[in-house]
């Protein structure tokens, strides 16, 4: 069973979202493989907890500099 309790449970693991218990943020840039026309940019959010509700997003970006990328936005919902 995978056990992710940080920033990126939204993303890897949504149930994760319930071991956290402040706000989180992270942002990632990388140039995948070395080649820095090949981008790939991540952002997360985890929100405090309210009550037994615990909220996360994320926005991931997958692309290749000035031909073409795609946006995913992922929203995580977790209940304890």
């Amino acid at each position: 069973m995978a056990s992710t309790g940080d920033v990126t449970a939204g993303y890897w693991n949504p149930a994760g979202l319930t071991k956290t218990d402040q706000l989180s943020v992270m942002l990632t840039n990388t140039w995948m493989y070395g080649v820095s026309d090949i981008e790939n940019y991540y952002l997360a959010l985890d929100l405090p907890r309210l009550g037994p509700v615990s909220f996360g997003a994320s926005w991931v970006r997958l692309g290749i500099k000035d031909l073409y990328n795609e946006d995913t936005l992922n929203l995580a919902l977790a209940v304890d």
